[in-house]
């Protein structure tokens, strides 16, 4: 198959859409405009081309040969890529962070005002250790009440 009887059974946009090549590089290599692409790129598309349709572009590729070796100079064309912005991907990950936080905030909230003091203390490793050492918790905190103390420290006044 020929250039000239490929054009005729598919359209640019069919041949873009197969080859996932942009219209406007097969637009330019079609009408011999040589110098919008590179002339690896140009040789890449032409390749593709003929794999994909199994078509004869043996005299484009000379063309495109013959430019790049006398005009490749001349002609140097620079393709902007337009990037995305930096503050989108900047927001998004400041998003994600802030997201994750609340969510630890949220966690620990629940966790402090569904679990009362005592389902704490049955959950700490530690806890039976210290009932063993110091007894029971009832007269620990009796001893170290501030009225026993204070009763304690006070001298007798009767006389």
């Amino acid at each position: 198959m020929q250039l000239n009887e490929l054009l005729e059974n598919s359209d640019i946009k069919a041949i873009a859409k197969k080859t996932n090549i942009s219209e406007s590089a097969l637009e330019a290599i079609f009408a011999n405009e040589f110098c919008y692409l590179k002339r690896v790129q140009c040789m890449g598309f032409l390749s593709i081309i003929e794999r994909e349709y199994k078509a004869d572009l043996n005299s484009l590729r000379a063309a495109a040969e013959q430019f790049y070796a006398n005009n490749y100079e001349d002609c140097s064309v620079a393709l902007a890529m337009v990037d995305e912005p930096k503050a989108n991907k900047e927001s998004s990950s400041l998003l994600v962070v802030l997201t994750v936080l609340a969510l630890f905030v949220v966690a620990s909230w629940y966790f402090v005002n569904k679990f009362d003091a005592q389902q704490i203390k049955t959950m700490l490793p530690f806890n039976d250790k210290l009932s063993a050492m110091f007894g029971d918790d009832s007269n620990i905190s009796q001893n170290l009440s501030i009225e026993s103390v204070t009763t304690a420290s006070e001298p007798n006044k009767s006389k």
